[in-house]
């Protein structure tokens, strides 16, 4: 899949994308460079998530908490990370809690 033409989002891969389910406006992309969000259904992209996405990692599922959109989980060829903060930050899950 080809990332859609937007202002903001390089033309690169997109390994897997994710609309919150409390606000269907609010999407994040996985690339191949990295997290990408928009909260206006696509129109502006910006970068999510520094600590996630400055190698490539392949993402292989993006888990918004239908509770509370603040919290996500992404599951990654390299780890599972979590943020809080909307975004803001995420940490590596340690192994021993996955298990």
């Amino acid at each position: 899949m080809r990332a859609p033409e937007a202002p903001q989002l390089p033309d690169i891969e997109i390994q897997k994308m994710s609309i919150n389910p409390n606000n269907a406006q609010d999407v994040i992309a996985a690339t191949s460079h990295g997290l990408y969000r928009s909260r206006d259904g696509g129109i502006h992209w910006y970068r999510e998530g520094d600590r996630v996405g400055r190698r490539r990692r392949d993402v292989n599922q993006i888990i918004w908490d239908p509770r509370d959109s603040d919290r996500r989980i992404l599951c990654t060829a390299s780890g599972v990370f979590e943020t809080t903060n909307n975004g803001l930050t995420y940490f590596r899950v340690p192994d021993d809690v996955m298990s």
